[in-house]
């Protein structure tokens, strides 16, 4: 038997915090991030006797909300369970989550083609985070009590990679309805990975493993391709997959194991006696449908459709709907009416000046001062032959560095050489590249192109190609 000989399903889970004010059922402060160890808990959150919850209803709703983006059935009753465990970062020995009647279910997300089922959206809390020190184990409460949205797929993904871009959608549409940053680094968005495998033409699953500590989109992708290839080997020895809770080491590349894997009856779930069950009317649907916006997919085909943008593009310029604002008002400013063609010289712009200088000084949006209309007067100041293309590059860079207004750069810059300082460059070229010359007067007429370049690095962008190539014709 050969790897070719087993399939893969892969389902995927998704913790995301919400980007709320307060904590899930307290009002301790959700701003953990870098602060002192344990210095946001309460009562509650700490799971002290007789601390009792109340509901966050702004989590509540951008709980909703998510589920509706992920095309989801809005639940008109759910409720709360306990869901009952004992570990060290849970103190009460329980966790309120949702089982029977979470707030939406029966979902989907594109990506690559490929329809991905989303099983269930629903809230619970964070737990604390346990911090493994020398012959200790510390725990950090802190987190505890976060709201924390669970995104649940079906077991549709049977490649590593449709698992890894299915993550990134995943979290581009977290991001879009602005519930949450989702940021992995910062640990408000975990993915864990349910990976079984079974013979081909086999109809049941495989035994599910669960593999955890996936910090980025690439582990995610390696974790699977690690996984697949041991519970095949194992299984060809005459070994048998058991469920498990498996953790993924980023420096050798290979998962570990945790602890067996609980099943949905070993947690005892039952109705949260301390939560009253919540029951929603249509028109309260209805108006959270209203807030969700347009979500990536829409975004990228209409600007393929009324912009006339490349997949390509269209897909780089809704890759985060900051960008994708930035650069449809950086175009509305430019025209108010914007033509194929005007669309494809912001794009241009944005993917070929904007994202490099982001990557290249390590900054987001949020972080520079180059509006989308001091791209626009760039633009303006190209168009009207007040600037040379080398010296609007010159301009955007330092306006994304400073700060500063283009036109005021733009007059500094563009003290065009004269007439006469640009016949002397002009006679210099022609000099030096006496065999181009002969040809240009031969008929290769292509060749000009080359002096003008010749002309143009000499003066280091400043001088008027199409002025240059007029003296470069009448001087020879």
């Amino acid at each position: 038997m050969k790897l070719k000989d087993f399939e893969l399903t892969v389902g995927i889970e998704f913790h995301v915090e919400l980007a709320t004010l307060s904590k899930m059922f307290c009002s301790c402060s959700s701003e953990i991030w870098n602060e002192p160890p344990n210095s946001h808990v309460c009562p509650v959150c700490l799971g002290l006797p007789g601390a009792m919850p109340v509901a966050n209803r702004e989590a509540v709703k951008k709980a909703i909300l998510l589920g509706m983006a992920f095309n989801c059935k809005p639940q008109a009753s759910s409720k709360f369970d306990r869901k009952n465990y004992f570990y060290p970062d849970l103190p009460k020995g329980f966790q309120i989550s949702q089982y029977e009647l979470p707030f939406s279910k029966d979902g989907f997300a594109k990506v690559d083609g490929l329809k991905i089922g989303i099983t269930r959206v629903h809230l619970e809390e964070d737990t604390g985070k346990l911090i493994h020190v020398k012959g200790a184990t510390l725990i950090d409460f802190n987190r505890s009590g976060m709201p924390l949205v669970e995104i649940v797929s079906e077991a549709d993904i049977t490649t590593a990679r449709v698992a890894h871009d299915f993550a990134q959608k995943v979290q581009q549409i977290v991001r879009y309805t602005g519930v949450s940053e989702a940021d992995m680094e910062k640990g408000s968005m975990r993915v864990e990975v349910n990976i079984s495998v079974r013979k081909l033409g086999d109809k049941k699953f495989g035994t599910k493993v669960e593999v955890k500590n996936l910090n980025s989109f690439r582990s995610v992708e390696r974790a699977i391709e690690y996984e697949f290839t041991r519970q095949v080997e194992l299984i060809k020895r005459g070994g048998k997959v058991i469920q498990e809770t498996r953790g993924w080491n980023e420096i050798e590349n290979k998962t570990y194991s945790q602890r067996t894997k609980e099943f949905a009856h070993d947690y005892r779930y039952f109705p949260e006696p301390d939560l009253l069950p919540f029951h929603f009317e249509e028109n309260f649907f209805q108006k959270l449908r209203g807030e969700i916006g347009e979500l990536p997919d829409l975004k990228k085909e209409r600007f393929i459709k009324e912009y006339g943008l490349s997949n390509y593009d269209a897909d780089l310029l809704t890759s985060t709907s900051q960008l994708s604002n930035w650069y449809e008002e950086a175009l509305l400013v430019y025209s108010k009416k914007p033509t194929v063609g005007k669309a494809k010289i912001v794009a241009n712009w944005v993917i070929g000046e904007l994202l490099r200088r982001l990557k290249q000084t390590e900054k987001s949006l949020d972080e520079i001062s180059m509006t989308p209309a001091y791209l626009s007067e760039i633009l303006y100041l190209l168009d009207e032959g007040k600037v040379t293309q080398v010296q609007a590059k010159d301009i955007f860079w330092q306006v994304f560095q400073t700060g500063e207004r283009p036109q005021p750069i733009a007059n500094k810059l563009s003290q065009v050489l004269s007439e006469s300082d640009l016949l002397d460059v002009v006679d210099e070229i022609i000099a030096k590249n006496e065999e181009v010359v002969k040809e240009l007067k031969s008929g290769k007429t292509q060749v000009i192109n080359f002096l003008v370049g010749q002309v143009m690095k000499k003066t280091s962008g400043g001088a008027d190609p199409k002025f240059v190539e007029r003296l470069l014709k009448k001087k020879i």
